[in-house]
């Protein structure tokens, strides 16, 4: 079971938070509540708060964004990995080989979704401020 003070904690605010619930629940409830705050990397009040306070987009959508932006991270230096052997090849030969503009396209087209990410990462962080 999670400790509910693992994770993160919520970033302080000017005059601080001063009022704090105790909230009751089930063993079943419980076990629901750690694991979803686990998975989104969180404590416990942090998700109650979280999900209560604005809904439309929660740790878990947010943490779906960022886990989509480290992919990305990781798939961006696989592509230029590819890049770099296609441009040995062509150094090498002469010639431009079939497959660099797929791999640059690819880039391209990685680099255009790290950048919508980055935006909606961007818009949550705005509209939770």
């Amino acid at each position: 079971m999670t400790d509910i003070n693992q994770g993160r904690r919520r970033a302080r605010r000017v005059g601080g938070r001063k009022h704090s619930y105790h909230v009751r629940l089930t063993d079943e409830e419980n076990a629901i509540v750690c694991a979803k705050a686990e998975a989104a990397g969180v404590s416990v009040p942090w998700l109650l708060a979280e999900t209560t306070l604005d809904p439309r987009q929660g740790v878990a959508e947010r943490k779906a964004l960022i886990d989509e932006l480290l992919a990305l991270r990781r798939l961006v230096g696989r592509i230029g990995t590819n890049i770099n052997q296609l441009a040995r090849i062509a150094n090498g030969t002469g010639k431009v080989p079939a497959e660099a503009f797929a791999a640059i396209t690819a880039a391209n087209a990685a680099t255009k979704r790290i950048s919508e990410a980055a935006a909606e990462i961007r818009n949550v962080s705005r509209r939770r401020s």
